[in-house]
């Protein structure tokens, strides 16, 4: 036996020996579908389809007769595939059932009979027969599909496949957008730990029915509680006083330094709490707990946040051809009165394949702001290994800047969907910390020592989600664009002001009222909201 087919198949062997980390009929799946998440999916399809020239990225001689679409969610493509397809059948296929039922619209009978519903869990296996489909799509199920898992699911699809079949696969990279300026390293334990466990002694002799949502996240040995629960208080206070012990880490990228922290001179009428409060608060864009719970909630259902990269190990072992098409990297808008250096721009996308190497169909090259369609024999570059075959395309560099606060929005909408199982992992993390991390963020909202600490613990998460919440949105926000091409006059009072508006404006540079203590983070053109590429695989 050849020595590189001995090696695939020690390689398939152990694939195939691993066990599963998810039993039989979880579904790791965070998201709570929405209609928001669904009108982005839309927006999505239309963007894609608008810049393939099509439907698919490949491009069938004749449309595939059966077509199986994975994860289809509400069924927008499945629905355009049908119309498009005038001779197709369409399935799709997810674990929801949010899509329309087509027999009962009027105008949508013949589709009905054309588009077909199956609903199931994916990472149990497809309810088909061997040998069935033309075309099989999936987009975005980078969430659903644990690492671990990953190979099966292939293999399964391969099953279902005719030979010479076609995989399209649209996957992104589970990115949590947010500033890279201020994000820190994670914290050693809390070095007050008593604290939680103090409060939550006085919450259970206020009403001893209360309990705890995750009672795995509290020690396994707390230490005793003092003999007078409101000495606990006092010491929480006191250590709150201290500023320093609880002061923000340094960052790890710090572009500039007159950016990152207000200068120590505070207004003259400020009291002296209100300069401890400026000198010890957490800066608003800093989403470092929100990002590592984010992070937190991937590993613990196994879901690899880089799923663009080692998506090309599994699907060597299942397709003989695969081309992976060039990646389409989305920067981070800046915040709302902040342009970038235009030279710093880095869209790295399908778009700005040269011309010469292009299909232009008719069309101008200036038209797209990105194009996955290109001449493969000009610009790819064959990698055999075990007897696959891999082509993958050059990345390449884009001027366009149009559509990247909807490429945010619809990542804000995505995470938002996962916003319970974020604070799921925020609770364990966090749980201890919690009043510490309030006093340093919202100080003021609440008397925090007369509520159940429970409360206090979703107070802090909900505190940061706003922060991070609102930086989104003024990033999103078309404030820029307006104020330089119309005439347009900003609402002056908090009342006329959208919420973002007014938070963006406790962090305006150089303003000696800033109430926050801290300057906008600087603009940084290696941050990301969306990564994703396109593959396209061919069973022999």
């Amino acid at each position: 036996m050849p020595a590189y087919l001995f090696g695939k198949d020690v390689e398939n062997a152990l694939r195939r020996a691993h066990k599963h980390k998810r039993r039989h009929g979880e579904i790791p799946y965070p998201i709570t579908y929405s209609k928001e998440m669904a009108d982005f999916d839309i927006w999505d399809h239309m963007l894609l389809t608008t810049h393939f020239g099509n439907l698919t990225c490949h491009r069938f001689d004749k449309p595939p007769a059966l077509t199986l679409d994975i994860g289809c969610g509400a069924g927008f493509w499945a629905i355009d595939a049908a119309k498009k397809w005038q001779k197709s059948h369409i399935i799709g296929f997810d674990i929801a059932k949010v899509q329309p039922r087509l027999h009962d619209i009027v105008h949508q009978k013949e589709l009905a009979r054309r588009v077909e519903w199956v609903h199931g869990n994916l990472l149990d296996g497809l309810p088909f027969p061997g040998n069935h489909f033309d075309f099989v799509r999936m987009a975005g199920l980078g969430l659903a599909i644990p690492e671990d898992e990953w190979q099966s699911v292939l293999e399964e699809i391969h099953r279902v496949m005719k030979p010479k079949a076609v995989l399209e696969i649209i996957e992104e990279d589970l990115l949590f957008p947010c500033s890279s300026a201020l994000l820190q390293k994670p914290k050693p334990p809390s070095s007050f730990p008593a604290l939680a466990h103090q409060l939550h002694a006085l919450d259970m002799s206020k009403n001893k029915s209360t309990t705890f949502s995750d009672q795995s996240s509290m020690i396994s040995s707390p230490p005793k509680s003092p003999s007078s629960p409101m000495a606990s208080l006092a010491s929480l206070h006191e250590y709150l006083k201290g500023g320093s012990k609880l002061a923000s880490q340094p960052s790890l990228y710090v572009p500039e330094p007159s950016t990152v922290r207000y200068p120590p001179s505070i207004p003259s009428n400020s009291s002296s709490a209100t300069q401890a409060t400026l000198d010890n608060s957490d800066h608003p864009q800093d989403h470092t707990r929100l990002k590592l719970s984010w992070e937190a909630m991937l590993s613990t259902r196994f879901l690899s946040p880089k799923v663009v990269a080692v998506l090309p190990f599994y699907l060597t072992s299942a397709f003989v051809d695969t081309r992976i098409h060039p990646p389409l990297q989305i920067p981070l808008p800046p915040n709302s009165g902040r342009l970038p250096n235009p030279s710093l721009r880095s869209y790295q996308s399908m778009s700005s394949i040269p011309e010469r190497s292009r299909v232009t169909r008719d069309r101008s090259v200036s038209d797209t702001f990105f194009d996955l369609d290109f001449d493969f024999a000009s610009t790819a570059r064959s990698n055999k290994a075990d007897g696959c075959s891999f082509r993958s395309s050059f990345q390449m560099r884009s001027q366009a800047a149009n559509w990247d606060t909807m490429h945010l929005a619809k990542s804000l909408s995505m995470i938002t969907g996962c916003k319970e199982a974020i604070w799921e992992e925020y609770n364990k993390l966090y749980y201890n910390e919690a009043m510490a991390i309030l006093m340093r963020t919202a100080p003021i909202e609440e008397e925090y020592e007369m509520q159940p600490y429970k409360h206090v613990v979703r107070k802090a998460f909900e505190v940061d989600w706003r922060n991070w919440e609102y930086d989104m949105l003024d990033r999103i926000q078309m404030r820029n664009s307006l104020l330089r091409h119309v005439p347009w006059v900003q609402a002056s009072t908090p009342d006329e002001q959208p919420p973002c508006q007014t938070w963006r404006q406790r962090l305006e540079p150089g303003e000696a009222n800033s109430t926050s203590g801290h300057f906008v983070t600087a603009y940084n053109p290696d941050d990301l909201c969306r990564s994703l590429r396109v593959f396209t695989c061919f069973k022999s």
